[in-house]
């Protein structure tokens, strides 16, 4: 007899005769086809099992379900089965997968038995696998948490639920709790868990990241461009980071996909893609309360509960409360205003006091879901969001001598503005997720997002009128998806599906520079993008565990951006007329475009734990338009897309409840026709200007390789290594100014570190039998890298470490203290520069609070 057994190693603790009994039981139990269904037997999982030997099957049912799972005598390993797919019950899904096998399915107790036509009941013992869970007498166990390392990780990264060790595919997954207390509550965040991803916030700080991954990133300041990274939450593409602020909480997992991700995820994925998923309502009453206080001023309130509230219907609803005073302090510019004289006909500037909580702020965020489940067959999601911010900016601080005025004190600036900071949206999203017979599944997604987004702010770090701006933006976005797929029942597994896309982004920003020009610049512009695709991607396995895939997207890009850059002169002295002779400019510019994206891949799995796999894959990013200040038919000119051609190998060894897991890769870019903003040359009336205008700078290529390695010297014990090196070099420089060709030859891709190394370690300590201390550190080392891809701004290389102790009692109860960025390192999230300028969005120095949590 072989055993599957939940919570043991290699079913030593069962006793033979104990085996004997249960065998006996089964010969007179009713078969799963007659549906003997009892506690789990007879609950619905999804399942994502794909074909191949037989006992690594039952053992990825065995962790999906929980159930223990006990074969009569006979070699299960030498047979094959169809993998299965989708929404199940137990009952239907032990059924499926033992299809033409030979053996057949009994419940007992919570055992299913598994009996051949001509076994013997009193057959021999055999340990096949340790399923995947220890289990555990401590209360009200967080599951999803708790069985971390037991169970196989599964994920959405290819549009269909997977094992990590099944996708080809550099990934790296995230639980919500385990964001939660590494302190990771901000999309910024996201970049400090795993090496090789970089982050940058813009001029409201956190609110609209940047994110670059392997080199191919994304630099621009307005919501209208494209960004690199596609970032998906449930299912719908978010055309703008700054459309998912207030919805980075109450997680269930994200997913962040290395390389060019063409595919699947269409258009603007040349980096990569972040997917994250919001906590589902469960099949039981569950839910959190958690409070944070900390430095500055800080509250954090959150709390979610879930659930059924039918036997087809369940819900669940989440809400977060943030306030902060900030870290930055604004002296004011009264030594300005007591030395500096504005030009002839330009009034005095005003007196702005000390405000030592320059970046206060406030914001509140909700989100409800319905699920329904007619049967079970069919899923129906629905999801409502919401959010408000109000408070200050992030302002600039200046770390040169810039215009006469010393560089700022770390952490201050000497603003001539009141900044201001108010963030609102709201969404909507709902799927349905149908079975059509036993090996097909039809998918539509579709989503309506809003974001109202004004920013005052001091933009030249400098306390006279140089570059005051307001930024006031309007993003409405509609996205489809309709997807059609086989099942990995078969050999042949495959998708196909088209994607729509649309979204009317409003932009109204003003630049005061009445102590310069002496008058004030306005745009008023509107850009409405419409984007259709088709694709269709396709698994073929083999019985050895090689597979061979490959899918083709082709996608069609539409762009009008129009309006008007006009100068204002309220005191009629303006400088403007010389300087922008072409004021007012009034534009109107499209783009029509299609493109190709795809990729094909290998992959071998070595058993049910070890896999390695080979890749090419193309992506592109759309062409656009710079949104700063057009003033002439050059700068309203559309810049062409970009494109990635990734050649991949890599290996994933991730045994359950083993000592060590391993992932790796190694990896070759070849970026063609960047899209960046750099610092040019404009020839006007008034002479040479420099300004930073968004353009194709030129090629690139870059390589690489990641390792990373998870150790558990014991159960109460977890390591974290890995780590990133990332080389690059650029090709081809695309100028017609021979000084920016020259400056540009040499240089190294902004957001770029040439090494990231990452850490973390969690100890249990069990005090007794209802009390936990938990002891933890995670930490990220980078080197230097550049901001701009003219390499003016560079930051040097840094550690940032952070610690917590929690005290945990029945697993439901929490309390912790917690310091993030032990050593006190001074670092910039954004650093801002030119040939004679530089200025910092600092991030946070060292901070520490407590966080207390219930759940249930």
């Amino acid at each position: 007899m072989m055993v599957l057994a939940r919570g043991y190693d290699m079913g030593s603790h069962i006793s033979h005769r104990a085996l004997h009994v249960a065998i006996a039981i089964a010969a007179t139990a009713a078969p799963c086809s007659a549906h003997a269904e009892a506690g789990s037997f007879a609950k619905s999982f999804q399942f994502a099992i794909p074909p191949g030997n037989l006992s690594a099957a039952l053992s990825a049912f065995s962790a999906t379900t929980g159930l223990q799972v006990v074969a009569s005598s006979g070699d299960v390993g030498s047979h094959m089965s169809a993998g299965i797919s989708g929404k199940y019950k137990a009952s239907d899904a032990i059924a499926r997968l033992l299809a033409k096998s030979g053996y057949t399915a009994s419940l007992v107790g919570d055992m299913v038995v598994l009996q051949q036509a001509t076994a013997s009941p009193r057959a021999m013992p055999i340990a096949l696998q340790s399923a995947g869970g220890a289990g555990t007498s401590r209360p009200d166990a967080d599951e999803s948490e708790a069985a971390e390392g037991d169970r196989d990780i599964i994920v959405t990264a290819e549009r269909r639920e997977q094992r990590l060790v099944d996708v080809p595919v550099a990934l790296s997954a995230f639980g919500g709790e385990q964001l939660r207390n590494r302190g990771a509550d901000r999309l910024v965040d996201l970049a400090s868990q795993t090496p090789g991803v970089l982050a940058t916030v813009q001029v409201s700080g956190g609110d609209m990241p940047t994110f670059t991954i392997r080199g191919v990133g994304f630099d621009d300041l307005r919501p209208n461009g494209n960004p690199a990274t596609s970032l998906n939450i449930d299912g719908i593409y978010q055309g703008s980071a700054i459309l998912a602020t207030g919805q980075f909480f109450d997680i269930e997992r994200v997913e962040i996909l290395k390389g060019p991700q063409g595919t699947l995820y269409g258009q603007n994925s040349t980096a990569g893609a972040i997917n994250i998923l919001s906590r589902r309502p469960g099949d039981k009453l569950n839910g959190y309360v958690s409070t944070e206080l900390a430095t500055f001023g800080t509250a954090r309130m959150e709390g979610a509960v879930g659930g059924p509230i039918s036997p087809i219907v369940s819900a669940r609803i989440a809400a977060l409360y943030t306030r902060t005073d900030g870290y930055m302090t604004d002296i004011g510019n009264a030594n300005a205003v007591a030395t500096f004289r504005p030009p002839a006909g330009i009034p005095p500037l005003p007196v702005t006091g000390m405000n030592r909580d320059v970046a206060r702020s406030e914001s509140i965020a909700g989100r409800a879901i319905i699920e329904i489940n007619p049967s079970d067959r069919t899923e129906i999601f629905l999801k409502v969001n919401g959010t408000k911010q109000t408070g200050g900016a992030l302002q600039p601080s200046r770390n040169v001598t810039q215009n006469g005025f010393a560089p700022n004190a770390r952490y201050e600036v000497d603003s001539d503005v009141p900044t201001k900071l108010n963030v609102s949206g709201y969404g909507i999203t709902g799927s349905l997720q149908q079975s059509v017979g036993d090996d097909y599944t039809f998918v539509l997604t579709g989503g309506y997002s809003h974001v109202s987004h004004l920013a005052i702010y001091n933009g030249d770090g400098v306390p006279i009128r140089l570059i005051n701006i307001l930024y006031g933006d309007k993003d409405d976005q509609e996205y489809a998806e309709i997807r059609f797929q086989k099942n990995d029942t078969s050999r042949f597994s495959w998708i196909v599906g088209a994607t729509a896309f649309h979204d009317d982004v409003r932009i109204d920003q003003t630049f005061t520079m009445l102590d310069t020009t002496r008058g004030i610049i306005q745009g008023d512009y509107t850009q409405k993008r419409t984007s259709f695709g088709v694709f269709g991607d396709g698994t073929w396995a083999f019985d050895s565990g090689f597979k061979i895939g490959g899918g083709l997207r082709y996608t069609h890009d539409k762009v009008d951006f129009n309006g008007l850059t006009q100068g204002l002169d309220p005191y009629g002295v303006s400088l403007l007329p010389a300087i922008f002779p072409l004021l007012p400019y009034k534009f109107d510019r499209n783009i029509r475009k299609s493109q190709v994206s795809g990729r094909i891949y290998g992959s071998k799995n070595f058993g049910p734990s070890s896999s390695i796999y080979a890749s090419i894959r193309r992506g592109y990013k759309g062409g656009g338009f710079d949104a700063t200040t057009p003033s002439n038919d050059l700068e309203s000119a559309p810049f062409g897309a970009e494109t990635v051609w990734s050649y991949e190998l890599g290996f994933k060894i991730l045994p359950r409840r083993a000592f060590l897991q391993l992932e790796g890769a190694i990896f070759f870019n070849d970026y063609k026709d960047i899209q960046t903003t750099a610092v040019t040359q404009i020839t006007t009336a008034a002479g040479v200007l420099s300004g930073g205008t968004r353009v194709n700078a030129g090629d690139a290529q870059s390589w690489g390789a990641e390792l990373s390695a998870t150790i558990r010297p014991t159960d109460d014990l977890k390591l974290e290594i890995s780590g990133a090196y990332l080389g690059n070099e650029i090709k081809k420089v695309i100028s017609t100014n021979p000084v920016e060709r020259l400056r540009r030859a040499d240089a190294r891709l902004p957001f770029t570190p040439g090494v990231s190394l990452n850490g973390a370690f969690e100890y249990t300590i069990h005090a007794s039998d209802t009390m936990d201390v938990i002891l933890a550190s995670d930490g990220q080392y980078l080197s230097k890298y550049y901001f701009d891809i003219d390499n003016f701004a560079v930051t040097k290389s840094r550690f940032i470490g952070n610690a917590r102790v929690e005290l945990r009692y029945q697993n439901n109860i929490s309390a912790t203290a917690w310091v993030r960025n032990l050593t006190d390192t001074y670092y910039p999230l954004s650093r801002f520069n030119s040939a004679t300028t530089s200025t910092d969005l600092p991030a946070a120095p060292r901070t520490y609070g407590i966080t207390l949590g219930y759940k249930f």
